[in-house]
């Protein structure tokens, strides 16, 4: 359509040590990529991410997220502090691939204390990042945001 894409892999497991440059092509589509391996420390992919947002000249950020991405745990924390300032200046939508856990009549105490600090923490990122659009493929997914007001 005539808009210039780009793809930032923020927590990318299949990419061991360093960052990884390259062009992509899909379709006859060319697209620039920078995929940050997972194991190097949040601060540092998100400080090479907005590199790479200001080179490419990013105006939109939009996050396919899912918590257990960002941290083995699912528990997102680091997110809330540096998400909004690697999009700072943009625009951005989330797609989210996965909410919280703990929401069945059967999940155990642990599970459903671990899917509340889930859920609150994308709460507060849903606040922080003040999206243009929130999108989720999944129905359930979207029935569990809007319960609680993300629409």
């Amino acid at each position: 359509r005539g808009i210039k894409t780009s793809i930032l892999g923020l927590a990318d497991q299949k990419v061991p040590g360093e960052a990884r440059r390259e062009k992509q092509v899909e379709d006859g589509v060319e697209v620039e990529a920078l995929r940050l391996p997972a194991d190097v420390p949040f601060v540092q992919r998100v400080s090479e991410g907005r590199r790479f947002i200001d080179e490419v000249g990013g105006r939109h950020a939009l996050f396919a997220f899912a918590p257990y991405q960002f941290d083995m745990r699912g528990v997102v924390s680091r997110a809330l502090v540096e998400l909004p300032e690697l999009v700072s200046g943009l625009t951005s939508s989330i797609l989210f691939h996965e909410t919280w856990i703990g929401e069945e009549e059967t999940s155990g105490l642990w599970t459903r204390l671990v899917g509340f600090t889930q859920r609150r923490l994308i709460q507060m990122l849903v606040h922080d990042l003040k999206p243009v659009r929130i999108y989720s493929t999944n129905p359930l997914y979207r029935r569990m945001l809007e319960a609680y007001d993300i629409r």
